[in-house]
């Protein structure tokens, strides 16, 4: 499977104490996970009051990081800047790199691991395949790639596995495949409203843990839309939450009886909100690391590493 280069050590030393652009937080464990993009690392903790510059680095030379995905004995992050993702062993005392898999495919952007089925599911924004990394053997992981025609030369971020279906969130429209016995097939697409398309497209498509069909769609830039069915965002019947925002929404996730959402861009923090009645609270937010007004050194860092 392509190339793989052993990481034998993570360098140490760069600590600066904000976000700049995380696109994705998440808990594995007991451990908070955030990925820092633009600063060119993950780091984590097991408490989200400790200020950032004394959070553990996973790694803190990883061109352009936007996901991290992971089981009790195995992570995996993206790399964008270097089209390769990177594995870490995890134990209970701390994670430790394993190697690098190289020419993984152009711009690797999100990474989704499904514990029923033991399998991590890879989009690269630039191609029109999904690949897949069989993780039941940990030992010897098996690689797949699946084509998705439909995907054309449209710019993908992410997807999203829900009651048995992959979603893939393209410029301005979604793509839905059935998922079953790790066989894929086309459903249909989902072309946005006018009211719904974006200058630079889909960020993410979310639904709510309780599969009533309820979920959010982050949009590029600064756009954020509550739906009850995804079929509100064909007939422009979801509603705009945007004005929740300073930055752009990116990556959406529930843990912690919580929704979180980072904001990236010209704006820099992570939210968190309540859940009433199986759907976001607005009224209860709680921000996180609010980065301000950045220092010169975050976009010396950002523009160190590609991006």
């Amino acid at each position: 499977m392509k190339n793989y280069d052993k990481v034998d050590s993570i360098p140490t030393g760069f600590n600066i104490d904000c976000l700049y652009s995380p696109t994705y937080i998440t808990k594995i464990g007991s451990r908070y996970f955030i990925i820092d993009c633009w600063h060119h690392r993950i780091i984590y903790s097991e408490s989200l009051e400790k200020p950032i510059k004394y959070w553990n680095k996973l790694d803190e030379n990883i061109p352009s990081p936007h996901s991290l995905a992971g089981n009790s004995k195995l992570y995996i992050a993206d790399s964008a800047g270097s089209d390769s993702i990177r594995l870490f062993n995890n134990n209970l005392k701390n994670i430790t790199p394993i190697y690098e898999v190289k020419n993984i495919g152009k711009r690797p952007h999100r990474i989704l691991y499904e514990n029923d089925i033991k399998l991590f599911f890879i989009i690269c924004s630039l191609e029109n395949k999904i690949c897949i990394i069989d993780v039941k053997n940990q030992d010897k992981l098996k690689f797949s790639f699946v084509l998705i025609p439909e995907l054309e030369s449209s710019y993908t971020r992410s997807i999203t596995i829900y009651n048995k279906q992959i979603y893939f969130t393209c410029s301005n429209f979604i793509i839905i495949y059935n998922i079953k016995d790790n066989e894929f097939s086309f459903v249909r697409k989902i072309q946005l409203h006018n009211n719904y398309n974006s200058k630079h497209g889909i960020n993410d498509l979310f639904f709510f843990d309780n599969f009533n069909g309820k979920g959010i769609l982050t949009l590029y830039p600064n756009k954020m839309i509550l739906f009850d069915n995804i079929n509100e965002l064909i007939n422009s019947s979801a509603e705009d939450i945007s004005f929740l925002l300073k930055g752009t929404p990116y990556y959406i996730n529930q843990f912690d009886n919580r929704i979180w959402i980072p904001e990236i861009d010209n704006y820099s923090r992570i939210c968190s909100y309540g859940i009433t009645n199986d759907t976001i609270n607005v009224d209860d937010q709680i921000v996180y690391f609010d980065s301000v007004k950045l220092k010169n050194e975050s976009f010396l860092r950002k523009r160190s590493m590609p991006f």
